[in-house]
C-alpha cells in the first residue's frame, strides 16, 4: 500500500475532527525519509525517537577510532523539520501499546494517539546466542556505542603502559567479528589510529612507534586474501594481504595479522 497515496485521499472532514496523525518511531534514516515524504500530505506526522538527535552511522566507525567527534555525526532532529510545518518531533522512549485503540505508551508514562504508525526502530546488536558476547563484546550500533569502543581502546593503551606485562596477555589485541563495510572501515581506522597517533603516543607499547601494526605479518591460521582490493595504502611488493580463517567452535588460531593493522583469533561465527 502506497501511505503517501493513501493519506493525500482521507476521508471527508466532519466538523470538529481532527487532522489525520502519523506516529514515526525512529528518527533514523527510514523513520526520516517517511516523515519527510508525507511534508506535502493533508496529515500531522509526530516523529518519535529515545534521542533528541539523528545519527549518521556510517561514520560511527570514525568515532570509535577518534577520526570524528559525536558531533560530527549528530544532528539535531527537531532542526531537521524547522521547514516542515505538519511535523514535529517527541523524545520519548516507546515501550508499550495498544494496537486496537491506536495508542502508545511511553517511558515517561505519558500516552500518544495515532491513525497511522511507522515503525522505523533501526536495528541492535545480535548476538546470536553466544555466550559472554553480550557482557564483554562491544556493538556499532550507536553514538554511545562508538564512544565505548574508544575509550575502550585509549584505555587499555594506557594501562600497557603501566603494566607493560599485560601486553603480552592480549591487552593490545583487537578482535572484530564481521567482515563487512563496518567491520573492514573499523579494522582500517583502528590501523590509522594505533600507527599513526597511539604509536607516538605510546612508544614502549608498539614497539618501538610507527609501523608497528603495518610490520607485523599475519602467520599461523590465516591465509592469502585472494582478490585485488587492498586498503590504501598497500602493503610492500613482498607481503600480500591476509585475512584470519575461521576456526571450529572454541578452537584458538595462531595470533594473527592483517597487513592493515589487526591481530585476530578466530572462535567461529
Amino acid at each position: 500500500m502506497n501511505l503517501r497515496r493513501t493519506l493525500r485521499q482521507p476521508p471527508a472532514a466532519r466538523p470538529g475532527r481532527r487532522r489525520h496523525h502519523v506516529v514515526v518511531i525512529g528518527a533514523g534514516f527510514g523513520g526520516l525519509a517517511a516523515a519527510r515524504g508525507l511534508a506535502d500530505a493533508p496529515v500531522d506526522v509526530t516523529v518519535v525517537d529515545a534521542h533528541n538527535h539523528h545519527t549518521f552511522q556510517p561514520l560511527l566507525y570514525q568515532v570509535a577510532t577518534a577520526g570524528l567527534d559525536g558531533d560530527d555525526v549528530t544532528y539535531a532532529t527537531r532542526g531537521i523539520f524547522h521547514r516542515q510545518a505538519n511535523a514535529s518531533v517527541r523524545m520519548g522512549r516507546v515501550v508499550g501499546g495498544d494496537l486496537s485503540q491506536r495508542r502508545l505508551e511511553l517511558a515517561d508514562g505519558s500516552e500518544l494517539t495515532y491513525d497511522h504508525l511507522v515503525l522505523a526502530a533501526g536495528a541492535v546488536t545480535n548476538t546470536f546466542g553466544i555466550p559472554g558476547v553480550a557482557e564483554h563484546a562491544f556493538g556499532l550500533k550507536s553514538l554511545r556505542d562508538a564512544l565505548a569502543v574508544r575509550a575502550q581502546v585509549l584505555s587499555c593503551f594506557e594501562e600497557a603502559d603501566a603494566r607493560p606485562e599485560l601486553i603480552d596477555d592480549g591487552l593490545l589485541t583487537v578482535v572484530i567479528a564481521g567482515g563487512g563495510p563496518t567491520g573492514v572501515e573499523l579494522a582500517g581506522g583502528m590501523a590509522e589510529l594505533i600507527d599513526h597517533v597511539l604509536s607516538h603516543d605510546f612508544p614502549a607499547s608498539t614497539c618501538g612507534g610507527p609501523g608497528w601494526c603495518s610490520s607485523r605479518w599475519a602467520t599461523g591460521c590465516c591465509r592469502r586474501f585472494t582478490t585485488s582490493w587492498a586498503p590504501r595504502p598497500r602493503p610492500p611488493s613482498n607481503a600480500a594481504a591476509w585475512r584470519c580463517c575461521w576456526a571450529p567452535p572454541s578452537t584458538r588460531c595462531a595470533p594473527a595479522r592483517w597487513w592493515s593493522a589487526v591481530r585476530c583469533w578466530a572462535t567461529a561465527p
